[in-house]
């Protein structure tokens, strides 16, 4: 590519990332509950059934005083449907994102530019001492509370590490709201970093390590097979991560798979069941 292709595609890129930034929600139902310690985002996304086993297990797990945004970026009105349906149930708050230009054309870009809408329409309602994103396939698996983990420091996550960055997964990201301006944060990804990269650029290559709490991966055996995407997840402290929910990468179904990780994980089998019409 060219010095004049790229120009274009940036100027290009630039300018649909500011429209999308720029467009009114298709519907926003806010909970009751609009202040707390930490506030935990969820971008969900065509599942509405693990959608629904995080916000229970939230509840049956997490001690903190929280409050839950889900952004839904989901393709399918369904799927739209029913993930309104379920936050109503369980006390969320519900923001119904307009198209996404990026989804189907480039899913990291999806993801962070769903978030950088949130920073900039939604957060701001919302008053918290902690912010912490998730994926939509993250689960706590037992009792404990994150800002006790999260101790003293500034921020807590998961490293990412490409040629000459580091910045934190925004599936399991979680930073002190003084120390985040939402104004000015950005969750896209970069030409050789995935979602969150264009953080180290805004924070990450100005401070220091210490300030980090770097969680360790554990990798688990969900079902047969060799991709990453659909026969394994990952232990992440108190939390597991079942990866590939939205089914980006195609892959056989693995609900049924991902419950019984579960129940294993949990040590609780009262609380779920796979729903036919989900």
């Amino acid at each position: 590519m060219n010095i004049f292709h790229k120009i274009f595609y940036f100027l290009f890129e630039k300018a649909i990332n500011k429209r999308f930034l720029h467009r009114p929600p298709i519907e926003t139902r806010l909970s009751e509950k609009q202040d707390a310690d930490l506030a935990l985002v969820t971008v969900a996304f065509n599942n509405p059934q693990v959608l629904e086993w995080q916000l229970l297990l939230c509840k049956r797990f997490l001690h903190d005083n929280y409050l839950h945004v889900i952004l839904d970026n989901s393709v399918s009105p369904q799927a739209r449907a029913l993930n309104k349906d379920i936050c109503i149930r369980h006390g969320a708050s519900y923001i119904s994102l307009p198209p996404n230009p990026w989804t189907g054309i480039h899913n990291s870009r999806s993801h962070g530019i769903s978030l950088d809408w949130a920073f900039r329409h939604v957060l701001p309602r919302f008053s918290y001492r902690v912010l912490g994103l998730l994926d939509h396939d993250v689960f706590p698996v037992e009792d404990h509370t994150l800002l006790a983990e999260m101790g003293g420091r500034t921020y807590m996550g998961v490293l990412q590490e490409r040629p000459g960055v580091w910045y934190l997964w925004p599936g399991f990201f979680f930073v002190r709201a003084d120390a985040f301006k939402l104004d000015e944060a950005s969750m896209l990804p970069t030409r050789k970093t995935d979602t969150g990269g264009y953080l180290w650029h805004k924070i990450f290559c100005h401070i220091n390590k210490e300030e980090v709490l770097f969680l360790d991966e554990q990798e688990c055996r969900l079902r047969k097979g060799e991709s990453r995407q659909s026969a394994f997840y990952y232990r992440i402290g108190c939390w597991i991560h079942t990866v590939n929910a939205s089914y980006w990468n195609a892959c056989a179904p693995k609900e049924d798979n991902i419950l019984s990780a579960l129940r294993q994980e949990s040590g609780i089998v009262d609380l779920f069941a796979v729903s036919e019409k989900r």
